[in-house]
């Protein structure tokens, strides 16, 4: 949360010209509620299972796609099996620049910061170790994150 996927995936949807997905967005359309609602409706578990069940859809589109995945998909253990074959990117970036980023977001389950700095950590370790690349967006803009996703998406 907070690390700019919904913006960096549209974006880099756009110039790459394929469709884009965004789990939080997929929740919404299917339920009729936020990602936060759900949680607050039927558990944070529930909201989980849905957020897998956005990835793996979005990872079915007939055409390559970008795809902004919930972190918490991290959690599964059967998320490398989830991901086989898909090009993986994970946007990271200081826990506490995150959390103030995330705060601006009312679709969003608030997290105490000592919570979300440890699920941060956790879940980069995970996504990282799956990821084709990391990129840190701390002190980067969106636009600056798209071009280095972009340079290193050319780079063999």
């Amino acid at each position: 949360m907070g690390s700019g996927k919904t913006t960096v995936g549209e974006e880099l949807a756009r110039r790459l010209r394929r469709p884009f997905f965004d789990s939080d967005r997929q929740i919404q359309a299917i339920h009729g509620v936020t990602a936060r609602e759900l949680a607050s409706l039927h558990g944070v578990e529930r909201l989980h299972q849905e957020e897998v069940e956005a990835l793996r859809g979005a990872l079915s589109s007939p055409r390559p796609a970008v795809v902004a995945a919930a972190a918490s998909v991290a959690d599964r253990p059967d998320l490398g099996e989830i991901l086989a074959g898909a090009r993986v990117v994970l946007l990271t970036g200081d826990p506490l620049t995150l959390a103030q980023r995330a705060r601006h977001g009312g679709h969003r389950r608030p997290i105490p910061l000592d919570e979300f700095a440890g699920l941060c950590a956790r879940r980069a370790e995970r996504l990282g170790a799956l990821a084709d690349f990391v990129v840190d967006v701390t002190r980067q803009g969106a636009d600056r994150v798209v071009e280095e996703i972009l340079s290193r998406l050319r780079s063999p």
